[in-house]
């Protein structure tokens, strides 16, 4: 025979909540969310839709005014403030510029052309100073002193430098932690 379950209990929303599989209220529960994330998106983009829309009026709008307007006395001085401004932009533009076209590749070559039985930790490249500095791990001193000979002999780097050293007595390898530095020529391209 089958059996029959006599639920006696008004119903109610907890009931319902326990008796409901937990699958279906996963199914539920991500299904709201990606409404809900649908939602957002949307109002997102409507914003986003009316903010480029407000700003193109304002400026068919700027744009306007100052086609049927003369510049003033005052707004002569304001244009000559932002030109001012344009100018010191272009100056600070061209610096960086020139940053970015120093010779960075070939002073990291020459870094990796020195590596030997040598572990490279960390490079600081300082432009204004036209510098290279590192810290490095060694085996020994003598590994050590050798790459800095071999950054000494490296193309574009000159008066390669042993700044620091120390013995790590912590690792059971006892390797030598050392800094060094090296200057190099940047050439303009």
């Amino acid at each position: 025979m089958k059996p029959i379950r006599i639920d006696f209990a008004p119903p109610s929303w907890r009931r319902t909540l326990w008796k409901t599989p937990s699958t279906h209220l996963a199914a539920l529960v991500i299904a709201s969310l990606a409404i809900g994330a649908i939602g957002l998106d949307w109002v997102v983009q409507r914003r986003e839709l009316g903010a480029a829309e407000q700003l193109a009026l304002e400026a068919r709008i700027q744009t306007e005014r100052l086609a049927q307007k003369r510049p003033s006395a005052g707004e002569r001085t304001l244009t000559a403030t932002a030109d001012a401004r344009a100018q010191a932009q272009t100056a600070e533009l061209r610096l960086i510029v020139e940053r970015l076209n120093r010779p960075w590749s070939d002073a990291l070559a020459a870094i990796e052309r020195a590596n030997g039985p040598i572990a490279v930790l960390e490079l600081h490249l300082e432009p204004q100073v036209q510098r290279v500095r590192g810290t490095a791990e060694a085996k020994n001193p003598a590994a050590m002193l050798a790459y800095i000979e071999r950054l000494n002999r490296a193309a574009p780097l000159q008066s390669a430098r042993l700044l620091r050293h120390e013995i790590n007595s912590q690792d059971p390898n006892h390797p030598i932690g050392f800094g060094f530095e090296a200057r190099w020529p940047t050439e303009n391209p």
